[in-house]
């Protein structure tokens, strides 16, 4: 073996060396190896030595000895100098075409270096631009691909094989490279590919090959069409204007618009059609009054004609379609459509070749291909038809006329990577199947039901809503995207919304799926994130459905480790924990190596971003946000190594644990008594306030200050808006209504405040936050909960109308939070701490399932106003098995006279003081076989009722904001603020003897009513509430 490096000989000889350890049996083939690193300037003996090799490798300025070799002209080679790029991080590496031996356990490709870093040498990069070898990989950027940059290319020479790597290596500072693992994983499998003829599954990028062209020899056998007799629907809105929809399936994505406009079809990874529009005898139906209903099955266009009925087949890669006429006239559709078979981003337009098209009147049929024929595509119909094709530079276009009384059926669908077509299709059976899922989905997970028609509709839709985002696709996996939204020009071509995979958003998706027991989706989504864990452990930000990974987020790899041990608790799958036990330790290794300088917090620096993403709060070098879940993720790392006897990680973790805790206090504001975003790089805080910090609330609590004055913070104006919260204060001085990460609303932050303000007793601001997020389904693109929303006027901001950590961040809080569900492990810790307003009377969490338990949980409220508000509060449990739980709940700050009987026995119990409300923290816990009755009874003055969230479109906020609940000397003060311009109402029960100031007046409900005062924002109010004797 011969070694000639100039950037450091005895890093680059360690690692060759380590490999032939690895193989002491393959010592002669190490004979013949040679591998000549940043260097062409080489004595004639050596090249004599080289030139006898059989296998070798060229890198960095090496590569222009490919002449001397008889290999090349060096007109082949491009040499190009080293910008900065302006991406937030200048990473660069290599990318195959749809693998390579080279990428072994690399996932098609990886980033080899950080340009960013000062200890990066690199000024020069050689390309190739010849015919004569084999391009094996391209340069791969910050989430791009750059298909006119071939950097790995290969020349196999009579016996010789001859591998040049034309940059993006080098080993000065091997040890602080971010990437030295995958770095020392590729030089691996160089060698193997070499020296042991590994060549299975090879692929090379081919010459650019682009255009659209008619091929009259693409068929496609008959599809026999079965109608649609009578659609089903689980659950149905309505819908008007041309607003967004969808219908989606796990292979399939339709974009639409609520005026009958199909805007596009996605099959992953390929959008399958770029637009759809129908005309019925003579008139567009976008022109037309359309009434759209929208289900979790699909989407009805309903106008004078009749209706089309479009909808996502649940299982298989198909979009099914049908035209119902009102009469039995015959009538003449037309159909247009527009497509561009483009794979998703990043990949460039022309990475599948060309594309071509048929009418095949045979099958009925306009049939699509890709050159490398990664996907066939097809618009078939039940009826035949006439049919103009034409085509651009990269665009196919059609038009389809079709004359058809009562029905026409249609389906656009296809198959990838040779799937096999389908000979049958029954519309009315795809119907059914889906709506049978959906059905049994509903009932099959935690159901709730209570007196507020509304909340019980919104959680349905939550859950289905959610769901939809478990997708699979050909040659990746299964796991749940992000958001749903049409594709936009420029950089969001080919993207539509983000509907790809992501590690962080589906692991805050996951803990509500655990919540309410859909265990299944939870495992699928947990294999896809550890098959494409990155060699040196670190958890995927982003895998797109065309094959393309990234590892930006440093907060996926501890929320990874979070996750998995909330959903060993919750299902009890131990056989997962073993399996996984190596991938696990690896994420929670990497983990502890991104502390770099000891100090036991984990760091965003070359980890990626911790949660803010650019903007002004952007630059964190460790994060609060990052390290209070890294704290719950040690927590549970400690437990799941117990139970693997895992002594050594068991240990390494509670020391871990304990180094943060200590360390923690360093984002700790003592002069404001608030905790910080992060720490610069200096170890300076960053002061600025943030949503963040409710994470910490509920997340790891009991190891931090009080944050109460921060949570309260969250109910005011400041941060809260009347659709949710905001990510900072309008007071911080870098408020920007309209910024992503400066003062947007998003969901995810609101049950981010949500969970903490249930964890610290704000019952009330806690359940307004709640149905903020829970009702957003009602506005706007009416189905949907959207991704961001404006920091002053309730309206869309962000990307796409349907996001998934929106549309579980209602239900993690109504599980977590309003219930107060909780499973720890070991010894399967259940513990239930209901937070019930007084505005629920009743309600019912059915089919919770814990493991092999499966709960009901009943709650129903009795009243009595006097003297005193008199309240019964009256729990019913049941389990089909032996169960034993903690049982702590949450009544009114102000109740006096308190006791709480369990199966009619009066329990012990210790108080927690809370914001707005107490905690009774029964001192044994409950334990039953099939049922167990807890009743809680309290007096009080008064009570104070949740405002439930009831934002307008397009309006700023109005809404009453309850801040706090304190004991002055003689009286309680609630803190409330109220906008001046309308008068304001806060629901609430009050008794006989109560006396109260602050307010306009009461009405004949005992509301509290705030007259207008005409003033354009909201003002801080103080309402005193004082007992007197009654009839006073």
């Amino acid at each position: 073996m011969e070694i000639i490096c100039k950037d450091n000989e005895v890093v680059f000889e360690t690692i060759l060396k380590g490999i032939r350890r690895k193989n002491p049996k393959s010592a002669d083939a190490f004979k013949e190896f040679a591998w000549i690193h940043n260097t062409d300037m080489i004595s004639p003996e050596k090249f004599e030595e080289l030139s006898r090799c059989t296998q070798i490798v060229l890198s960095g300025q090496a590569v222009k000895l490919i002449e001397k070799l008889g290999l090349d002209s060096l007109s082949s080679l491009v040499n190009e100098k080293i910008v900065k790029r302006e991406d937030p991080w200048d990473k660069r590496g290599f990318q195959s075409y749809k693998g390579h031996p080279l990428f072994n356990e690399l996932h098609g490709g990886f980033y080899s270096i950080l340009i960013d870093l000062p200890t990066s040498n690199l000024s020069e990069i050689y390309l190739y631009k010849g015919k004569k070898a084999k391009i094996v990989a391209v340069e791969k950027g910050y989430i791009s691909v750059f298909r006119d940059k071939p950097i790995i290319w290969e020349y196999v020479h009579g016996d010789r094989k001859i591998l040049c790597i034309g940059g993006y290596l080098e080993f000065v500072n091997h040890e602080k490279n971010p990437y030295r693992a995958e770095v020392e994983k590729f030089i691996e499998n160089i060698c193997k590919y070499l020296i042991f003829d590994q060549r299975d599954n090879a692929s090379y990028w081919p010459a650019i090959s682009k255009g659209v062209e008619f091929f009259e020899n693409l068929k496609l056998d008959p599809i026999s069409l079965e109608p649609l007799a009578q659609p089903k629907h689980s659950l149905k809105l309505i819908n008007t204007g041309s607003k967004y929809v969808n219908t989606s399936g796990r292979r399939i994505l339709v974009n639409a618009l609520c005026n009958g406009k199909i805007n596009e079809v996605w099959l992953h990874p390929f959008r399958l059609l770029k637009e759809m529009e129908f005309e019925i005898d003579g008139v567009k139906l976008t022109e037309k009054n359309v009434i759209t209903t929208v289900s979790p099955e699909g989407i009805s266009f309903e106008s004078d004609f009749g209706s089309l009925q479009i909808f996502a087949s649940l299982n298989n890669p198909w979009m099914l379609g049908q035209l119902n006429f009102l009469d039995d006239t015959v009538h003449e559709i037309m159909v247009s459509f527009s497509t561009d078979l483009r794979i998703m981003w990043p990949l460039d337009k022309s990475f599948n070749g060309k594309r071509y098209f048929n009418y095949d009147s045979k099958s009925k049929a306009v049939v699509f291909s890709t050159e490398d024929e990664m996907l066939k595509g097809y618009i078939t119909f039940d009826k035949l038809s006439q049919i103009s094709l034409r085509k651009s530079q990269s665009l196919i276009y059609g038009t389809v006329t079709i004359k058809a009384a009562r029905l026409l059926n249609f389906v656009v669908g296809g198959s990838v990577n040779g799937e096999e077509l389908p000979e049958k299709i029954s519309l009315q059976n795809e119907n059914e199947f889906a709506n049978a899922f959906y059905i049994n989905y509903l009932a099959s997970t935690s159901k709730v039901t209570t007196d507020i028609p509304v909340l019980d509709e919104s959680v349905k839709w939550a859950k289905v809503q959610t769901i939809k985002f478990l997708s699979k696709t050909p040659g990746i996996g299964t796991g749940l995207m992000a958001g749903y939204a049409n594709s936009l020009p420029g950089w969001f071509e080919a993207r539509p919304g983000y509907a790809w995979y992501f590690g962080r958003d589906s692991e805050w998706v996951s803990f509500a799926l655990l919540d309410y027991g859909d265990f299944d989706t939870v495992k699928e989504n947990l294999k896809l994130l550890l098959k494409f864990q990155r060699i040196d452990g670190k958890i995927f930000h982003e895998l797109t459905t065309s094959g393309m990974v990234h590892y930006d987020a440093a907060d996926a790899t501890p929320l990874l480790l979070l996750l998995i041990h909330r959903y060993v608790s919750h299902s009890g799958d131990f056989d997962f924990l073993k399996e996984n036990w190596i991938k696990i330790k690896r994420a929670y290794e990497y983990c502890l190596s991104t502390d770099s300088d000891g100090d036991g917090l984990i760091e965003n620096a070359v980890a990626g971003h911790g949660w803010v993403e650019g903007g002004k709060l952007y630059g964190a070098h460790a994060s609060f946000y990052l390290n209070v879940i890294w704290h719950s993720a040690l927590e549970g790392m400690v437990k799941l190594s117990g139970k693997m006897e895992d002594k050594e990680t068991a240990e390494s973790a509670k020391k871990a644990l304990n180094k943060l805790r200590d360390s923690l206090e360093k984002f700790w504001d003592p002069q404001n008594e608030k905790y910080c975003l992060g720490l610069n790089d200096r170890g300076e805080r960053m002061d600025f306030y943030t949503v963040m910090t409710a994470v910490g609330s509920f997340l790891a609590k009991p190891y931090l200050r009080d944050t109460t004055r921060q949570i309260i913070e969250y109910a005011t104006s400041d941060f809260s808006t009347d659709w949710g919260t905001r990510i900072i204060g309008k007071s911080s001085g870098i408020f920007n209504p309209n910024g992503y990460h400066e003062g947007t609303v998003w969901p995810l932050f609101t049950g981010w405040v949500s969970n903490a303000e249930y964890r610290l007793g704000a019952t009330q601001s806690a359940f307004n936050h709640m149905t903020a997020n829970l009702f957003d389904f009602l506005h706007h693109s009416r189905g949907y909960v959207s991704e961001v929303l404006n920091g002053e006027v309730y309206s869309p901001s962000g990307i796409c109308k349907h996001q998934a950590w929106s549309e579980s961040m209602g239900l993690q809080p109504l599980f977590e939070g309003l219930l107060g569900l909780e499973v720890t492990e070991p010894g399967l810790k259940i513990s239930f701490s209901p937070q019930i307003p007084m505005n629920l009377k009743r309600i019912t969490f059915s089919n919770l399932k814990i493991r092999k338990s499966v709960f009901d949980f009943e709650y129903r409220r009795e009243e009595n106003i006097d003297k005193k508000v008199k309240v019964k509060q009256h729990y019913t449990l049941l389990a089909n098995r032996k169960a034993t739980v903690d049982f702590s709940p949450w009544i009114p700050k102000n109740a006096e006279n308190v006791s709480v009987k369990l199966n009619g026995i009066s329990c012990p119990f210790d108080i927690v003081e809370g914001i707005t409300s107490k905690k009774l923290v029964l001192r044994n816990s409950v334990k039953f076989e099939e049922k167990s009755t807890i009743v809680v009874s309290y007096e009080v003055s008064f009570e104070i009722g949740a405002i439930l969230a009831n934002p307008i479109p397009g309006t700023p906020s109005s809404q009453p904001r309850i801040v706090s609940l304190d004991k002055g000397n003689r009286e309680w003060i609630l803190s409330v603020e109220v906008f001046g311009d309308i008068d304001s109402k806060i629901p609430a029960l009050l008794s006989k003897s109560v006396k109260i100031e602050g307010i306009t007046c009461k009405d004949e409900e005992g509301n509290l009513i705030f007259s207008k005062n005409g003033k354009d924002s909201y003002e801080k109010r103080k309402v005193f509430f004082r007992e007197v004797e009654y009839g006073h």
